[in-house]
């Protein structure tokens, strides 16, 4: 289903289409990030709000409707990738490290409201493995 994840009336829809086809999910997977200087991002008034305000919010809304049909399937995992930037906020990639540190965040949070169900919430770096076939 085609679909820009900051589109949360899509978001919407994709549950619906989810619930009817599927009733349920058995994963779901958030991801966040925008890179670049900040100097450079501060051009564009879009820029550190799309990065870390509208990602975090889309992750924040696949949550929000896809959270019922998670409970529904048998395996019940929420998995959020990060990224050490979260934690070394480096230089020329503020956004992106914002971005990650509020994933962060809402995946600690979800994970601590979903502590007494069988929803597993968890957050996975995958390390430079990533980053090194990201380049090929």
């Amino acid at each position: 289903m085609p679909l820009d994840i900051t589109d949360s009336d899509g978001l919407a829809r994709l549950a619906l289409a989810l619930n009817e086809r599927y009733r349920r999910l058995d994963i779901l997977v958030g991801n966040a990030g925008v890179a670049g200087p900040l100097r450079h991002l501060a051009c564009r008034a879009e820029g550190l709000e799309r990065g870390h305000g509208g990602e975090c919010d889309a992750n924040w809304q696949l949550i929000r409707c896809l959270d019922a049909l998670l409970r529904q399937a048998s395996g019940r995992r929420a998995v959020f990738v990060t990224s050490a930037s979260a934690r070394k906020a480096p230089a020329y990639r503020g956004p992106y490290a914002a971005s990650k540190a509020a994933l962060e965040a809402l995946a600690r949070s979800y994970a601590a409201e979903t502590a007494n169900t069988p929803v597993r919430v968890n957050v996975f770096d995958p390390g430079r493995s990533a980053r090194a076939c990201a380049r090929w």
